[in-house]
């Protein structure tokens, strides 16, 4: 399995045709899915699969784009939570365009990032210490209100 992780990630490095880079996501989504003994290094996943994936919902704002790709980030958070850091799971949240993401006035993505951050919230242990990921969080209901009081 991370032979095929492998090829299609270098596939997503030399293609630069979205449409490519999204199926090879989704060809990811399942990889992901069927690695039931954590064969894959989630650390190198995250790092690659996380920027794009903004990039994208940055982009595309259709239903049939941004659920697969949330469906994508939840089972990436899922596996990552057994074999990275707390640190490297932050570390893929704390990009411009996520947090540009955040002030997005389409509902669409609200729904998708208000599960996005329920996601990330309990991937991590209780006792863990992630304010930087409750900032993100404090700072997406902030906007989201500020749009409901305009």
């Amino acid at each position: 399995m991370s032979q095929l992780t492998t090829l299609v990630l270098s596939l997503i490095d030399s293609s630069k045709d979205l449409v490519i880079q999204y199926e090879c996501c989704m060809c990811l989504k399942n990889v992901i899915k069927g690695d039931v003994n954590l064969q894959i290094d989630y650390g190198i996943l995250l790092n690659k699969l996380i920027p794009l994936i903004l990039t994208f919902l940055d982009k595309f704002l259709s239903s049939n784009v941004v659920w697969p790709l949330i469906s994508l980030v939840n089972e990436l958070l899922t596996k990552s939570q057994y074999t990275c850091s707390t640190q490297d799971l932050i570390n893929a949240f704390q990009s411009p365009i996520f947090k540009k993401l955040l002030s997005t006035q389409s509902e669409l993505l609200q729904g998708a990032l208000v599960d996005t951050f329920k996601n990330i919230i309990v991937t991590f242990d209780p006792n863990d210490k992630i304010p930087s990921i409750y900032t993100l969080a404090l700072e997406f209901i902030d906007i989201a209100f500020q749009v409901i009081i305009i």
